[in-house]
C-alpha cells in the first residue's frame, strides 16, 4: 500500500493540472524545487535594517543613560520658556513675568549641574503642559508655576550614591 501523504497518492481529480501547487505537493517537495516568496536580498536586507534599528535603539539608550535624562530636558524648557513669553495675558504684569523666566532660567542652570533630578520635573512639566495648552498664561497660573518651580529650585540635591531600600 502506497503513503497516503506522498504527493502521488493525490488524485487526479483533486490535483491542479494549472501548475498550483497544492500544500501538499508545497511541504513534501525538496527545498530546492519550492520557490521562496521574496527574494533572497529582500529578507537579508530586512534582516540588516532591524539589526541596525536595535543596535541605534540600545545606543540611544546608553547614550540617554551616560548623559541623563535631565540633559535633555534643558534645550525643551529653554523652548517652553520662549513660547511662555508670547503667552501671558494683560493681567500678568512683568514682574510676575520676570520671576517666572528667572526661575525657568535657575532651573535650567540646576539641571545641566544636575542639582535636580528629572523625578523632580515631572510635576513642572505637566503643570507648564497644562497651563500652555489654551495658549494662555494668566496670573494665576504664573504664580503657580513661578512657585513649582521656585520649590523644584530649593529641593535638596539628589545623591546619586543614595542607595533605595
Amino acid at each position: 500500500m502506497s503513503d497516503p501523504t506522498s504527493p502521488d497518492s493525490i488524485p487526479p481529480e483533486l490535483s491542479h493540472g494549472s501548475g498550483i501547487r497544492t500544500p501538499v505537493r508545497y511541504y513534501s517537495s525538496l527545498q530546492t524545487e519550492v520557490r521562496p516568496i521574496v527574494p533572497r536580498g529582500v529578507a537579508i536586507g530586512c534582516g540588516l535594517v532591524s539589526a541596525t534599528l536595535l543596535l541605534l535603539l540600545f545606543a540611544g539608550g546608553a547614550l540617554v543613560g551616560h548623559l541623563g535624562l535631565g540633559r535633555l530636558m534643558d534645550p525643551l524648557l529653554g523652548r517652553m520658556s520662549d513660547e511662555l513669553a508670547t503667552m501671558y495675558t494683560k493681567d500678568v504684569t512683568p514682574q510676575e513675568r520676570k520671576q517666572l523666566a528667572d526661575e525657568i532660567t535657575r532651573l535650567r542652570e540646576n539641571i545641566r549641574s544636575g542639582r535636580v533630578s528629572v523625578a523632580s520635573l515631572d510635576p513642572v512639566m505637566s503643570s507648564l503642559r497644562t497651563a500652555i495648552s489654551d495658549q494662555r498664561i494668566t496670573a494665576a497660573e504664573a504664580d503657580k508655576l513661578t512657585r513649582l518651580v521656585h520649590d523644584v529650585n530649593t529641593a535638596p540635591a539628589p545623591n546619586p550614591h543614595k542607595q533605595k531600600k
